[in-house]
């Protein structure tokens, strides 16, 4: 199951696929996570820390999909 069915339904809805999409066209180098500058790309880059829970300095997929979860899905911003 993907990272971004964050329902775990099996499927994906228009913001599933609008997060798997941000990910896809933010990572500039294709290494499959997010460094602070290709973050910036598509969030609010002080929203980095938040997203990057084991302090890497990379938003991996898994991380991504738990950040959009937690707040724009959750919160709506």
């Amino acid at each position: 199951m993907s990272a971004f069915d964050g329902n775990r339904d099996g499927y994906f809805d228009a913001a599933e696929i609008a997060d798997a999409n941000e990910v896809r066209f933010a990572d500039v180098n294709r290494d499959g996570a997010l460094n602070f500058n290709e973050f910036a790309r598509v969030e609010n880059p002080n929203k980095f820390a938040m997203y990057d829970t084991n302090r890497d300095g990379l938003v991996d997929t898994p991380e991504y999909a738990r950040g959009e979860l937690n707040t724009e899905h959750r919160y709506g911003f």
